[in-house]
């Protein structure tokens, strides 16, 4: 089992505090409970049909979460060091999940399983708190991001993105443009264009 580091707590740290008043103590109670795992370029750590049961946290490199509708693959998370993610659907009914979660470049993610976060909110009060801010701010992204999609004009939608998803001018500086463009549902020209109209009015 792969070590975890001071720099890995201090991420775990950072996103908590960003949505909540916590201590480094707080955080310090998880780390019995936490694990790390890598994954080379292109390894899936998640695929269509496993359950999901972990709550993970990208420490290194970039995860992509999508699915595929009508032969298509249509993204539905990008996870980027700091960044949390699941397949909620999967891990909260316990069931397989219909997503594929691929690391797009070397990862490295540690995560918490299923019954330890059961058993932090039962014996914590407060992790189960600070969880509950965590996943009231999950809703939220996930919320601004099906308003973005509502748009059919292309320039509101880009523009919705970079002022509304915490996390756009990350994205534009660290992921691969065509996922970016799918994350928006945007062809990969007309994700250019707008993007490039974008840049020229900064």
């Amino acid at each position: 089992m792969h070590t975890i580091t001071e720099s890995d707590i201090n991420l775990v740290y950072n996103l908590f505090s960003q949505i909540t008043a916590v201590t480094k103590a707080d955080i310090e109670h998880m780390l019995v409970y936490l694990k790390k795992a890598k994954y080379e370029k292109n390894e899936k750590i998640l695929d269509v049909g496993q359950t999901e049961t972990r709550i993970n946290f990208v420490t290194q490199g970039i995860v992509h979460m999508y699915t595929y509708i009508d032969g298509e693959d249509f993204t539905i998370n990008i996870s980027l060091p700091g960044m949390l993610f699941n397949s909620l659907d999967s891990y909260l009914l316990t069931k397989p999940a219909s997503v594929i979660q691929k690391a797009i470049s070397d990862v490295e993610i540690i995560f918490l399983e299923k019954a330890d976060v059961e058993h932090l909110m039962r014996k914590n009060n407060t992790f189960c708190y600070a969880y509950a801010k965590l996943f009231e701010y999950v809703l939220s992204v996930r919320e601004q991001r099906t308003l973005m999609l509502q748009y059919k004009d292309a320039s509101k939608r880009f523009n919705h993105f970079i002022n509304l998803i915490p996390e756009a001018k990350l994205y534009l500086q660290e992921v691969p443009q065509k996922l970016i463009a799918g994350y928006l549902g945007l062809a990969p020209e007309t994700f250019c264009r707008v993007k490039n109209q974008y840049l020229k009015g900064q």
